[in-house]
Parts: C-alpha cells; structure tokens; sequence
C-alpha cells in the first residue's frame, strides 16, 4: 500500500526537479537529508507519485516507513512484506532475488534515522544498502534526518552535523543538498492552504520567526 501524493507541496519543486534529473540519466541512488519536519517525507511522497516515475516503475514502486526498524533484520522483514515475501531465514537473498528477477523498480526507505544514527546498527546498514544498489535496475532513495545544531532559533539558515552519506553506497551525483528552510513565498502558501480563515499581514509575518520556515512546523501553527 502506498501513501498517499501529498495534498499541499510547496517550495521543494527545485529539490523534485533535481531528483527527477537524475532518473532520466541512470538508475539513481539518492539520499534525502534534513532536519526533522523538514520536508523529506513529503518530497519522497511528491517523487513516488510524479506522472514520470508512475509510468516508468508503475507497478515496482515501493515506500517503507522504516521508523519501526532498530535492526537490519526489522528492516529486511519490512521489506520482504511490502515485497510479500515470506519472513525467515535467507530473507536477505530473497529481496535482492526478487529484484534482480523482476522489472525495474524504486524503493524508497523512508525515516531511515532509527537504524543509521546508532553506531551498533550503523554498520548493518551500510551493508545491506549496498547490497541493494547492487541490484543493476533498482532505484533507491533513502530519507535520513540529519543531527542539528541551531546557531540562532530565528536564523533563517540552519547548521547541519551529521548529514552524512554511507562511503559504502554510491550515492549518485551531484548528491541532493540537505533540505534548507522554505523561502517566505512558499512558506506562505503552506499556511493558507491550511489555516481555515484569512489572517492579518501582521500575524502572516510572524510565520518565520515562529516556525523558521520549518514545512511540519507551519503545518502545526495554520491548524
């Protein structure tokens, strides 16, 4: 089953065109950073749903929330499920298999965070993406959310440590930057989508200083 096209997208066009560019010159490998509520979700959901990637994957399109996983072997049964595999021993093997034996297909794993931060998972993980990106025709795209520091809560700009990509797994470049901020347009467009009334020009000036310009913290002020 997968989730739904979100309903209000704003101010991540650059970033869907950009991925969008690397599908139309190899099978891409592409990681999606930023800090929480930054957007990485929903721009994961915009390229799941684009008419491009429908009519080329149709129906080998695969989105796992992978925040339940703490394990390498969390992750491989979520992904044989959603494969319809059956869970147990030599699962691994039976993923790739059947992405070896079949159409081209795209898999995005989503919330990656669980698995990738721990240094005791971290090295399973590494290990089993590149196993993934072994796979000649599989498109593989993973959100991660990178550790923040905030120099200034205001600040329209935010310091990201941590955003880092596996060495292990070729990443297809030019690498996607980590999700900023949206500009104040479309911040805008988020809010009035949402809000159910109009608002003054007073209270619409305050959205960055309230929410940064943070997409799940305007979200939240507009209900």
């Amino acid at each position: 089953m997968l989730p739904l096209e979100p309903k209000i997208f704003h101010g991540r066009e650059s970033e869907l065109s950009d991925i969008l560019h690397l599908f139309k010159t190899e099978v891409p490998r592409i990681a999606i950073l930023g800090v929480g509520g930054m957007g990485k979700t929903s721009l994961a959901r915009a390229v799941l749903h684009h008419p491009d990637i429908m009519a080329r994957y149709v129906q080998n399109r695969f989105f796992v929330v992978c925040v339940s996983a703490t394990t390498k072997l969390k992750l491989v049964n979520l992904i044989g499920d959603h494969l319809g595999l059956k869970p147990g021993k030599g699962l691994t093997w039976a993923v790739l298999q059947h992405f070896s034996n079949n159409p081209p297909s795209l898999l995005i794993l989503d919330e990656l965070e669980m698995l990738w931060g721990p240094a005791s998972s971290c090295g399973d993980i590494e290990e089993l993406l590149s196993l993934l990106t072994g796979v000649e025709y599989l498109a593989l795209m993973a959100s991660q959310m990178a550790s923040e520091l905030y120099s200034q809560l205001t600040s329209s700009q935010i310091t990201i440590r941590g955003a880092e990509r596996s060495a292990k797994v070729p990443w297809t470049r030019p690498f996607l930057r980590a999700l900023q901020p949206l500009d104040q347009e479309a911040a805008y467009l988020i809010f009035a989508d949402i809000a159910d009334s109009d608002h003054s020009l007073e209270e619409v000036d305050k959205i960055p200083s309230l929410t940064i310009n943070m997409p799940l913290a305007i979200s939240l002020l507009a209900i």
